[in-house]
């Protein structure tokens, strides 16, 4: 998702079409399901298009809302790798 939010900003720049984060958000996801075949929802492109240093993002995944949180600057993440895999197949992963 990151790798197409990027590829949609190069070329929004290099042909000066004025998009939004959010319409690159929108348009990588399409990209992703449609061109690619790859059956993801859309919160990893909007994390990509429009997350910013210190906040989180709140999603309403029934309306595609998406609101920033700022986050305490007490609050610490750990982020860590299980290893774990989903079967290609596994179809709950395509919620929108």
């Amino acid at each position: 998702a990151a790798l197409c939010v990027a590829l949609v900003a190069a070329l929004d720049a290099a042909f000066e079409l004025g998009l939004d984060p959010r319409a690159r958000a929108e348009i990588a996801h399409r990209a992703e399901n449609e061109f690619a075949g790859v059956p993801c929802g859309r919160m990893d492109s909007l994390a990509s298009a429009l997350g910013r240093r210190d906040t989180a993002l709140r999603i309403d995944c029934r309306s595609l809302a998406v609101e920033a949180v700022p986050l305490p600057e007490r609050l610490r993440f750990l982020v860590a790798d299980s290893g774990v895999r989903a079967p290609e197949d596994f179809e709950g992963r395509n919620l929108l």
